[in-house]
């Protein structure tokens, strides 16, 4: 199966939060897109300040930014941090989701403003 194939929301949501957890370059891919989604003052803070559903929640946020800023300086991430990631990350696949539908649709030209 591949994220292409699935029909729904909820398949692709279910698609995603399993390579969340069992592939570490779509958890790696998701460390960063979600740290892209944090304000300036959450990276520089290494916390999550708003709750605007966008980025790492407050309780992950200190662990998945030090992960995001050593993958983005290009340092090896150890595996038992790998794993901590691995098992954090599935919970953010629906937000995960709505980012690639968004994308999708700006490319497919049918992008709602």
């Amino acid at each position: 199966m591949s994220y292409d194939s699935c029909k729904t929301q909820k398949e692709r949501i279910l698609f995603i939060r399993e390579k969340l957890g069992k592939d570490w370059n779509w958890a790696r891919r998701g460390v960063l897109r979600l740290y892209g989604e944090q304000t300036i003052q959450e990276q520089e803070a290494k916390n999550s300040a708003a709750m605007n559903g966008r980025g790492f929640n407050a309780e992950d946020a200190s662990l998945l930014t030090k992960c995001a800023e050593q993958i983005i300086q290009g340092r090896k991430i150890l595996n038992d941090r790998m794993a901590q990631v691995m098992v954090l990350m599935p919970k953010y696949a629906a937000q995960l989701e709505r980012y690639a539908e968004q994308e999708r649709k700006k490319k497919t030209g049918q992008w709602e403003i």
